[in-house]
């Protein structure tokens, strides 16, 4: 019966220790904290825009930045993560390349020419901007792999389409 009393108590104790355990690590996570601005050759940015409150956080953060990009579903509207951004300057030097967090790529580019260059899954989409005294926001519309909307599998005697 003792027995029983320890690896009662031991459970009690583990699962209080792992109760008091989760809002800690959970406050890391507040949805009010925006993304961490980063910087790469000089240049700040800050990725991010998954769920409403990281896409809040963001756009409080829209007038530290000139350059606003967003990338969705040329299709379906559906947001975009994992795009890989590339930014060169006139003389054809990239400045940046990163790979969004979520839907949202905010910038700060010196003045100048600039080409931005999406690519999400083998579909590439550029830009062409100049970055002067008014910020930019412009949206990439990237298409995904219609295709897949047409496979069938089957393990034999496949139908075949009508052509």
């Amino acid at each position: 019966m003792a027995g029983k009393q320890i690896v009662g108590f031991l459970a009690a104790a583990v699962v209080s220790f792992v109760s008091m355990a989760l809002p800690v690590h959970g406050a890391q996570l507040d949805a009010d904290i925006p993304p961490e601005v980063q910087e790469i050759n000089g240049i700040p940015y800050v990725s991010g825009g998954i769920g409403e409150d990281e896409v809040k956080a963001m756009r409080s953060m829209t007038t530290r930045f000139n350059v606003r990009l967003g990338f969705y579903d040329a299709k379906g509207g559906a947001a975009l993560s994992d795009v890989a951004v590339t930014v060169e300057d006139a003389s054809g030097k990239r400045r940046l390349r990163v790979v969004t967090a979520g839907p949202l790529l905010y910038m700060k580019l010196p003045p100048g020419a600039y080409i931005l260059r999406a690519q999400f899954r083998g579909e590439s989409q550029s830009r062409q901007v100049t970055v002067g005294r008014n910020a930019i926001n412009y949206l990439f519309r990237l298409r995904i792999n219609e295709l897949e909307d047409g496979w069938v599998y089957c393990e034999s005697r496949c139908p075949r389409r009508a052509r």
